[in-house]
């Protein structure tokens, strides 16, 4: 069912780039060959991740999220990341060994088969698989509702995908090994520069900075 989610979670980002209004749980499920209950049961599980809002006797809109700030949505991905990974070092079980050296077996096929769609895929569920193994339930469910901004699928030029994807495909082997290793320096100081840590530094410190002791106190 999982897998079937992923599907309705493109689906719906493809509708929402066309405005499309609301779709009806009979839509989904016949799109999708399978029965309404499972649909609105998949449905109401992306309500939960921020992807769609249900509008009850009406059915569930796409949250377009093109408006929001891109810049607080990495900043926020970064530090969530981060620190999910280095609870990751101390928390993962073997469970989740396994299932990140997977993320990283698919990422290789996909590139080496340079598919696109698969390699935004694997890329998704390498850093998802990542920040899971952390066992923080509050971290992990920010960052299932960042993929609605972060993780999107998209069209690109062939050429794109010659470069980009090398780096990346070594940056994960990485990541991955320091992770089995249980090297939480090593994995802070790979994650840092693989989520490109330079080119956001000034931003970060100003999102994390403490507030000054003579501020004035907020109204709210």
């Amino acid at each position: 069912m999982e897998t079937r989610k992923e599907d309705i979670r493109e689906f719906l980002y493809r509708q929402g780039g066309t405005q499309r209004d609301v779709l009806s749980e009979r839509e989904i499920a016949e799109q999708f060959s399978i029965k309404r209950n499972q649909a609105r049961e998949l449905l109401l599980e992306l309500v939960g991740e921020g992807v769609v809002e249900r509008h009850p006797r009406s059915g569930y809109r796409y949250v377009d999220y093109r408006s929001s700030s891109a810049t607080s949505a990495i900043m926020l991905r970064f530090v969530v990341e981060l620190d999910a990974a280095v609870l990751a070092v101390r928390n993962a079980n073997r469970e989740d060994e396994v299932r990140l050296t997977l993320a990283c077996d698919a990422f290789q096929k996909a590139a080496d088969a340079k598919d696109f769609s698969a390699f935004v895929a694997a890329d998704r569920e390498f850093h998802i698989t990542l920040v899971r193994a952390s066992h923080d339930n509050m971290l992990i469910r920010i960052f299932d509702f960042l993929q609605a901004t972060l993780f999107r699928q998209k069209t690109v030029l062939h050429e794109f995908f010659a470069g980009p994807h090398l780096a990346t495909q070594k940056a994960h082997g990485a990541i991955l090994l320091a992770f089995l290793d249980r090297d939480a320096d090593k994995l802070r100081k790979l994650l840092k520069r693989h989520l490109n840590y330079k080119k956001l530094h000034p931003q970060l410190e100003e999102f994390a900075a403490p507030i000054p002791p003579d501020a004035p106190e907020s109204e709210c």
